[in-house]
């Protein structure tokens, strides 16, 4: 997969409210706000270099949709299981084995969330930085 496509933002949205639904959190969904950070990410899909190009969407993902917010819950846990199966799908996995490894993730998730409302591109440098050391091929 080297773009997101109709299928691939309802298996979000439905990842979303699964979570949601488990945490007994309330639904909810601005598709207008996911579909434009969907195609943020499609800017990328024509970048001739794999890696870059797998990174660069995968970082988008996750820091739009955590900055954004996009889902009225559990946007965290939905940009994680997003960018899991996109780099699944891709060949790529992410190394999150070590607690000390998960906590950093967490701690530049949770920094991403309280940027400025102008510094989306600054959440995703931040998580692009910590996903360079973290993704490989399967």
């Amino acid at each position: 997969m080297k773009k997101f496509e109709e299928d691939d933002i309802q298996r979000i949205i439905n990842w979303n409210k699964k979570e949601a639904s488990r945490r007994k959190e309330s639904f909810g969904v601005k598709i207008d706000l996911l579909q434009e950070i969907i195609e943020k990410v499609n800017q990328f899909s024509n970048m001739p270099n794999e890696e870059e190009r797998i990174l660069q969407q995968t970082s988008s993902l996750i820091g739009l949709i955590v900055f954004w917010q996009p889902f009225n819950n559990a946007n965290k846990a939905t940009a994680m299981s997003s960018a899991i199966h996109f780099l699944r799908s891709n060949g790529y996995e992410l190394d999150l084995i070590s607690e000390g490894v998960q906590d950093e993730l967490l701690q530049i998730l949770n920094d991403v969330m309280y940027l400025f409302e102008d510094e989306s591109q600054k959440g995703v440098n931040m998580v692009s930085e910590f996903m360079k050391q973290q993704i490989r091929k399967q």
